[in-house]
Order: structure tokens, then C-alpha cells, then sequence
């Protein structure tokens, strides 16, 4: 059976990288530095269909031999990692999904809802959303919407002949693999939410904040995202290595085995993809690398703070500075010829006109506060290469209430 699977997944993916070389043919593109694709292993398949059949061309430009053209997404990393957790919490977020289907489900219960706020007297002017089940960042969305109407629900609950708790004795609704609507009559309606369904919501919503940020800052149309990739990696795990050290998150018995549930999923997940900093794409790190603001030092300095042996450090900043140099050797001739020019920087504060600070931007603060501490105290080393002048220019700080354009 497994060897069929593979056979499977070995067939598709091929079919997969056929089809990009034709595009990429047709299209006219000859130099391809990374493909992005999700987590499936069809797509390792493709990626490496393409590879061969890349280095195969007459003239081939594939950079570097195509080494690093498999990119995986990182968003959808992180939507493995924390579905993974939020299957443990899978009968509370059914029942908080069915009370806030109630309140979307006809304009009369629309009405018993607001009035249900009326008599609480609260103040909250949002409204609860309903969620997409197969994207977690959606899910996180409702329930923190639906945990500021909890008192409302709860209201709703204690009434026991009305249209609330009846609408809890109507048959469950599933949808089949068409997106059609089944109706069982053998089952009821999972809910209301209880008051342990309402912990475990609080729960997954404080611990999951972090990974909801995450997502949005890798998630941009409009400008490079590649460049937080490693402090996104490494704010993971963080998050995952506090989920039992932070009192907040201890709601009770329950709750804590619930955490202990949720860490063991997510963490499983995460070390499958990211427990070795060498499974990552070196252009996660080279991208890091050309941030201004960091640099190759920075990276040295993260994998000192991750505890790495001292050889190991240096081993990997060699490693990464290797490669800055062949894209260097790969791409400058192309651009001026082979003349290659030091340019200085020596701005010291750059940024956008917009002012304004991205949504998710917050996370990675700490790693620029801290790093530019460090870097307050070194000293500037002297060059003869034009990587290495730009390596060792004064690094260029933003503040933090804006926008940084790493383009710019």
C-alpha cells in the first residue's frame, strides 16, 4: 500500500513538473531562483522534476543548479502546526461554531440575539463571525469574536424553553466532500457551548495570538515577506517552548491537560519541518542577510542565542556567506558588466512615507530591540569585496511604528 502511495504521489508529482516547465517555456522565463509551494510530497516531486528538467535546457541559467528552487511555504507551515493543536479542541470550537451559526442562521434569531445584548448591557459593537473550518487563522477570528459575546450566549443558554436551546435539538448538519449540505436526523446539533468549551476557547485564543500575527506578516501581496522568515521560525518555537511556563494560560485541570495536549500536536508538527535550521531554504537565511537592518551578524548572533555549539556557528555563518557569494557571482555580471563598484550606505534611518505600522509588523520587535543593542558595541571590520562592504556598512534602523520597505 505504501509503495502504491509513493507510486501515486511520484506519478502526480511529475505531472506537476511537466506542467511548470511548459509554463515556464512558454512564458519565456529562463531563470527561476525559487518555486513556493505547499507541503504536499507531490509538490517535492515536482520540485525536483523541474530541477532536472531545468538543468537539462541548452544554456541553462538555473540559479545555482536549481539547489534551492524548492521553497516551502511558510504560512502553510504554520497552518499544519496549529491545525494540528486545534484538532484537540475540536468539540468546544464545534459548539461555539454552532451558536454563532444560530445567530447567522434567520433574521428572527438575529433579533433574539440582540436582545439577548440588550439585557446584558454590553457595549461591544462588533459582531461574531463564522469561520472557514479549513483555515485555522478564520476559526481563531470567530472564536475571539465570539468569546466578547460569551455572557450573551450564556444568557441564552439559561433559557431553557427558548428558541436558542431548541435550535440544539434540531438534526446536524454535515457537509459531504461535494460542499453539500447532509442533514442527520440521528444526531443533534453539538452544543451549547459549555463553560469548559468557553476555557479551552480562551485558551487557544491567548496562546495562538502570536501564530495568528505570523500568518499575516508572511501572508503579504504587496511587499517581500521572505526576509522575516527566520524570526517567524524561531518565534514559534518560542511560543510553543512558553505554553507552559505563562500562569495566564492555566485555567484549570482541564485546561492544563488540554495545553499539554495541544503543545505535544504542535510541536510534533513544527520539529517535522523546522527543528533543524539546515532542513530550512538558505535563501530564508541569504534574505535575512540582505535586510539592512540585520545583516550576517544577526544571523550569527540568533544561532548563538539558540544555543548552537560555537563550531556549529561558525560552520553556518561560513555557509551562508558562501552562498551570498556565488548569487553575488551569479547575478553582478549581468548587471554592470563585471565591474563591480563599492557603494557605501550610510543611512541610518530609512523607511516608507506611509508611517503607518503593517498589521503583524509587532512580531519581531524584540529581535531588532536586542539586536540593536548588540551591534552598539562592535566594531566596523575592513573590506575588500563588494559582499563584504556591504556586510560590514552601518546597518540601517527603522522605527518601529513604521513600515519597513526592505526595497527600498
Amino acid at each position: 500500500m505504501v509503495s502504491k502511495l509513493n507510486s501515486d504521489s511520484k506519478g502526480r508529482g511529475n505531472t506537476i513538473g511537466d506542467l511548470i516547465e511548459s509554463c515556464l517555456l512558454q512564458w519565456g522565463i529562463e531563470k527561476v531562483l525559487t518555486i513556493t509551494v505547499d507541503n504536499a510530497s507531490a509538490n517535492k516531486v515536482a520540485i525536483d522534476w523541474v530541477i532536472y528538467k531545468m538543468n537539462k535546457w541548452n544554456n541553462s541559467q538555473a540559479v545555482l543548479g536549481g539547489k534551492y528552487l524548492h521553497m516551502r511555504c511558510c504560512a502553510h507551515i504554520t497552518n499544519l502546526i496549529v491545525s494540528s493543536g486545534l484538532r484537540k479542541l475540536q468539540k468546544s470550537v464545534l459548539a461555539i461554531r454552532n451558536a454563532v451559526r444560530y445567530r447567522r442562521s434567520s433574521p428572527q434569531r438575529l433579533d433574539y440575539f440582540k436582545t439577548s445584548i440588550e439585557k446584558e448591557k454590553l457595549t461591544c459593537k462588533g459582531l461574531v463571525c463564522m469561520d472557514v473550518p479549513t483555515r485555522w487563522n478564520s476559526t481563531y477570528m470567530m472564536l475571539d469574536a465570539a468569546l466578547k459575546f460569551k455572557k450573551v450566549f450564556t444568557r441564552m443558554t439559561e433559557d431553557l424553553n427558548g428558541p436558542f436551546m431548541a435550535y440544539f435539538k434540531e438534526p446536524d448538519e454535515v457537509v459531504d466532500e461535494d460542499g453539500v449540505v447532509q442533514t442527520n436526523s440521528r444526531q443533534c446539533q453539538v452544543g451549547p457551548p459549555t463553560d469548559v468549551d468557553w476555557d479551552n476557547a480562551t485558551v487557544f485564543v491567548r496562546f495562538l495570538k502570536v501564530f495568528y500575527e505570523v500568518t499575516l506578516k508572511v501572508s503579504a501581496s504587496l511587499h517581500p515577506t521572505v526576509h522575516k522568515t527566520f524570526h517567524v521560525v524561531i518565534s514559534m518555537e518560542n511560543e510553543i517552548d512558553k505554553l507552559f511556563v505563562a500562569p495566564e494560560f492555566a485555567t484549570g485541570l482541564y485546561a492544563e491537560k488540554m495545553l499539554t495536549d495541544m503543545d505535544g500536536a504542535m510541536r510534533t508538527k513544527y520539529n517535522k519541518y523546522f527543528v533543524k535550521y539546515q532542513d530550512l531554504n538558505m535563501l530564508v537565511l541569504i534574505a535575512l542577510d540582505l535586510d539592512p537592518r540585520f545583516k550576517l551578524r544577526h544571523i550569527t548572533h540568533l544561532f548563538k542565542k539558540e544555543k548552537f555549539d560555537e563550531d556549529d556557528v561558525q560552520i553556518k555563518t561560513r555557509e551562508v556567506k558562501s552562498v551570498l557569494m556565488s548569487l553575488y557571482d551569479e547575478y553582478v555580471p549581468k548587471v554592470d558588466g563585471g565591474i563591480h563598484m563599492r557603494q557605501s550606505s550610510t543611512t541610518k534611518n530609512v523607511g516608507s512615507a506611509s508611517g503607518s505600522n503593517m498589521v503583524g509588523e509587532s512580531v519581531g520587535d524584540d529581535f531588532l530591540d536586542d539586536w540593536i543593542r548588540e551591534v552598539e558595541e562592535s566594531d566596523e571590520a575592513m573590506v575588500s569585496h563588494e559582499v563584504d562592504s556591504y556586510l560590514t556598512d552601518p546597518l540601517a534602523f527603522v522605527s518601529k511604528d513604521t513600515f519597513f520597505d526592505i526595497l527600498m
